[in-house]
Formats: C-alpha cells, structure tokens, sequence
C-alpha cells in the first residue's frame, strides 16, 4: 500500500472493469462487489483512454456526431429510479448538467438540450405523464464521449 492510501495499488496483471466485476456478481462468481477491486477496476478503465484525453466537466457542450447508444436515467417522486438504453440521434446536443468531483471522471451525467430538429426521450410517454415522474437525464461514458461526440464549448 503506498503512503497516505487506504487502496492497496492495482495488480499488474489486472485486467476486469467494473462491469467485468459486476457480471461476475451477476453469475454467482463473485459474492460481492468492493474496494479494492472497484477502485482497481476504475483505474485500469482510465488505462484504456487516448493518452491526452479531455475529461468532460460541467457545463460543457457536445454535439453528437453520430446516433449513439446512451443510457438513460429517469427520476421520480417516489423512492425508486428508472432507466435503461436509448438512442441520441446524430446532431443532437448535450450539456454536463453537475459538478464533475472527479477530475478524471469515467463517465458523466448530461442533459438533452431543448432543440426542436431532435426528437429524443429517453423516457417513454407513458412515464413522462405520471404524475411521479420528473424527468430524465443520461449518463454516458467518457470514452463515448470522445469518440461520439464533439466539444462546442468548453
């Protein structure tokens, strides 16, 4: 452990995300999920960005240049959440929508920005007119950050 860690340092040889990690848990060969295995996962993750790479942060723009499979989070007035995939269409923008903690985050949440020439929900009509929902935001991964999408504003 290095001076000042509570994570022991990674592995060299190790090679499993967080979702390698969490399929795992899925099919019974993992008991649990945890440090310091997550944080191994996350750093060997970052591994895998270009060298160099622009980290997404609050209040940037991008525009989608091509359509691109994101996930999507819905919130509602109730003790649950919702979401799955959905495709952002080819020229449609997002906005970060938080502060970003991590200086070198993996992925971001971001919203759709109200343009009239994209059509997009990630949540069905059905939802959007409960009277619990309150909307939806997406989470996209970095790395699709960086190979979908293109900075307008930084």
């Amino acid at each position: 452990m290095s001076k000042g860690s509570s994570i022991e340092p990674r592995p060299a040889d190790w090679n499993l995300t967080t979702g390698d990690l969490f399929n795992q848990l899925m099919e019974g060969k993992r008991q649990k999920v945890g440090n310091p295995e997550i944080q191994w996962a996350r750093d060997y993750e970052r591994s895998l960005l270009p060298d160099g790479i622009r980290f997404p942060k609050a209040g940037d723009v991008y525009l989608a240049l091509e359509d691109v499979t994101v996930h999507v989070l819905t919130s509602w007035a109730a003790p649950f959440t919702g979401g799955g995939e959905a495709v952002f269409p080819r020229g449609g923008k997002i906005r970060v929508h938080e502060e970003v903690t991590d200086p070198r985050p993996l992925g971001i949440h971001a919203m759709p920005l109200d343009d009239p020439s994209v059509h997009f929900s990630g949540a069905t009509p059905a939802e959007q007119s409960s009277p619990l929902y309150r909307g939806c935001c997406l989470y996209i991964e970095t790395a699709l950050i960086h190979t979908g999408f293109q900075l307008l504003t930084p």
